[in-house]
């Protein structure tokens, strides 16, 4: 187990903790295989900004960060801690988990309110059928919660993704990506097509 400490120069409030910025893989989940797979490739901007719950501190201000991550038989967790100079904190916990085909990521995120956001993505890959099935749920910290799904298919000349799901306000949405790559020309078009979700382009 790698535990980090880290201290910044003093610069800005503790409210920064609880930003919710955009869904993306921490460092660690980028390191590991698992997590090869980017929400931004799956998921519309207004489902990953609607289930943002990730936790980041300001660039300055007077804060310490604790990280622990420990591999486990498949996959790791990883545990981070905030606290500022008031004895304010804020965490965030994941959990990574591999199978043969694919990987499941579930993380809790807790501001210095005491409000938690959860996030679950189950990802699973059929070889022979050349298909990427890709399930997220969250809950925000209002309570709220969404969902998405969407199936990647490998095709001849590239590949299709449909995407579909609920944001938090109720609103339904759904996205098609495709695209073709011409070898010899090499060249490659894509064509996205989005209904509902605002700043779901």
């Amino acid at each position: 187990m790698k535990i980090r400490t880290a201290k910044s120069i003093p610069a800005a409030a503790i409210g920064a903790l609880a930003l919710l910025i955009a869904v993306q893989a921490s460092v660690g989940e980028a390191r590991d295989r698992a997590s090869r797979e980017r929400p931004a490739a799956s998921e519309s901007r207004a489902a990953r900004a609607d289930g943002a719950q990730r936790v980041r501190p300001a660039a300055g201000g007077n804060w310490t960060r604790t990280s622990e991550r420990q591999r486990t038989d498949g996959g790791f967790e990883r545990h981070d801690r905030w606290q500022n100079a008031d004895g304010k904190t804020a965490s965030r916990d994941l959990t990574v988990t591999r199978n043969d085909n694919g990987y499941s990521r579930d993380s809790t995120v807790t501001n210095p309110q005491g409000q938690t956001a959860t996030r679950s993505v189950d990802v699973v890959r059929d070889r022979e059928a050349g298909t990427l099935t890709r399930n997220a749920e969250w809950t925000r910290f209002d309570g709220k919660s969404g969902n998405s799904q969407s199936v990647t298919t490998r095709t001849e000349d590239g590949f299709s993704r449909q995407t579909s799901g609920t944001l938090a306000n109720g609103e339904d949405f759904s996205r098609s990506v495709v695209k073709q790559c011409d070898k010899a020309a090499k060249s490659c078009s894509t064509t996205v097509t989005n209904n509902g979700g605002a700043g779901g382009g």
